[in-house]
């Protein structure tokens, strides 16, 4: 199953570490959502940040955990599979907002080790 974590931007600003796999989103493959939480940590992502201190009150926190009932089969975003045609429906295509403007949108942790990077800035 895979799991999306969705950052929200606390503080006013996104992290991102493209080496780790860190963008505004992040989709994690785990056989539960407690796996998928505790790859999510190995990764770097956090959660209860406001209540550690680290995100701002006003704001929230960056990263929340996952849900057993937010498994799906594929990769996707708000429900759509993570693809091309997915920013086209999702944000309006080339000429959306991207958040991140000098690297990956997003990024794929799979079970077998793979890291794969998604809607790149071009």
């Amino acid at each position: 199953m895979f799991y999306e974590f969705r950052q929200n931007n606390s503080g006013g600003r996104f992290s991102h570490d493209e080496s780790q796999g860190i963008s505004v989103e992040v989709v994690v493959e785990a056989t539960s959502a407690s796996e998928a939480n505790m790859l999510a940590e190995e990764i770097g992502l956090y959660f209860h940040g406001v209540e550690e201190g680290w995100d701002c009150p006003s704001c929230g926190d960056r990263w929340y955990e996952a849900d057993d009932s937010d498994g799906t089969s594929v990769p996707t975003l708000y429900g759509q599979p993570v693809s091309e045609q997915a920013w086209e429906k999702l944000y309006g295509g080339r000429g959306a907002i991207k958040w991140i403007k000098h690297g990956h949108e997003g990024f794929i942790h799979y079970k077998d080790g793979r890291v794969e990077g998604f809607w790149l800035d071009k």
